[in-house]
């Protein structure tokens, strides 16, 4: 999955693993949004693939969305329960990051938003440097992370 780390450059010292890669809008307030890619990037395609309604699982009237890219992160309830989106969050916050949905909220997950998955362990998450891109208020390092879960019942 590739994952966007945000520091700050000024104000709070705060580094945010946001899902997706930063797209920059805007000339006089460059503005970060985030595209999804990999995984959550096609987990409307997914739904649809497992006989599933992607309208079910996503909400299209969040004000946050601005362009189509967005819309696999428009999560309800339902699509935080999935196991792809478990899966994800739980390997970033496993990392140390905070996970952060911008279309959801600029704030990160909370711990009870998205639970960590049942049954399964983490076995290995690595998370590979791609690129960085820089503004005059924040730095973006971008990732692509891949974990490797295993199945524990016990």
């Amino acid at each position: 999955e590739a994952v966007t780390i945000e520091k700050q450059l000024f104000g709070e010292n705060t580094t945010y693993a946001h899902i997706g890669r930063p797209y920059i809008t805007g000339e006089e307030t460059p503005t970060a949004r985030y595209m999804p890619v990999d995984d959550i990037g096609r987990f409307t395609q997914y739904l649809l693939l497992a006989g599933e309604n992607p309208i079910n699982y996503i909400d299209l009237t969040k004000q946050q969305i601005k362009y189509r890219f967005e819309i696999p992160l428009a999560w309800n309830d339902k699509a935080k329960n999935t196991l792809l989106i478990k899966l994800v969050v739980d390997a970033l916050r496993k990392q140390g990051y905070q996970v952060v949905n911008d279309i959801v909220s600029p704030a990160p997950i909370l711990s009870g938003d998205v639970e960590p998955p049942k049954y399964f362990k983490l076995v290995k998450a690595s998370i590979t440097y791609l690129y960085s891109e820089t503004t005059d208020i924040y730095e973006f390092k971008v990732y692509y992370m891949a974990a490797l879960y295993e199945l524990d019942m016990g």
